[in-house]
């Protein structure tokens, strides 16, 4: 599987690990970089919101995504739009949702603007009925996940999916 993964953290504060058998990193302290023979291995973005489909213009058929992950975090320095323009699977990553308590609302109109197929919290994960609470109407029948603390994107397929709405 290959995955294209956007997020606002440098990687001198959280390297992230590997989501699939190759991975492209994509974020505003990210560098845009190949290795020597052309593949992509990072890619900058703008800070704050931008438009997805020029992003994935950069990328050779080669090294297309089958799956984008989006991490969202409290600073809103990534916040990537035009999820449309991608055919596969759309996962968004809500980290420290405690730092959200003010901006719930927000969150869940942004998950809700885009087709994302799953809604991820990685921690408080005791955040998630509010955040479902806070939604608007059509986000209710996404489906939702939570991931206890220490475990990994591959444990998502063993938890079961709560579903509102």
């Amino acid at each position: 599987m290959r995955v294209l993964l956007l997020s606002g953290f440098p990687a001198r504060y959280v390297a992230p690990s590997p989501l699939g058998e190759t991975q492209i990193i994509a974020g505003p302290d990210w560098p845009d970089a190949q290795t020597l023979a052309g593949q992509w291995l990072s890619l900058r973005t703008p800070v704050g919101e931008y438009d997805l489909a020029p992003l994935l213009a950069k990328i050779p058929v080669s090294q297309r995504p089958d799956v984008i992950v989006s991490i969202m975090d409290a600073g809103w320095r990534n916040v990537p739009g035009n999820f449309n323009c991608f055919g596969g699977t759309k996962v968004l990553l809500v980290v420290d949702s405690r730092a959200f308590a003010s901006s719930l609302t927000d969150m869940a109109r942004y998950a809700d603007r885009e087709p994302f197929d799953q809604v991820v919290f990685l921690k408080d994960q005791d955040h998630l009925h509010e955040f479902l609470e806070a939604q608007a109407p059509a986000l209710a029948f996404n489906q939702t996940a939570a991931l206890r603390a220490g475990e990994g994107p591959e444990e998502l397929a063993r938890i079961p999916l709560a579903r509102a709405g």
